[in-house]
């Protein structure tokens, strides 16, 4: 029973740690946040900041999301919406 209750527990805490949250459950901010991500990592930086854009005009809180929205914004030379 021990081996069972400690299973549980360490299978609670690992899908809890690689769970992504988000600042906000907006499907809009979600879906651009996602997408944006996904453009940072292919290296398409004029769409990642296009989706980051979106995203930030729901919600604009997750330093996260605003430090990958800021890498876009440099990588594609948009310098000047990274003051904004």
């Amino acid at each position: 029973m021990k081996y069972i209750l400690l299973l549980a527990a360490v299978l609670f805490y690992y899908f809890q740690v690689f769970e992504q949250s988000f600042s906000s459950q907006d499907p809009t901010y979600i879906d651009n946040v996602t997408a944006g991500e996904t453009k940072l990592i292919v290296m398409e930086y004029d769409s990642c900041v296009n989706y980051y854009e979106i995203a930030f005009e729901v919600k604009q809180t997750s330093y996260l999301s605003l430090m990958r929205g800021a890498a876009c914004a440099y990588s594609s030379g948009q310098t000047e919406i990274m003051t904004q």
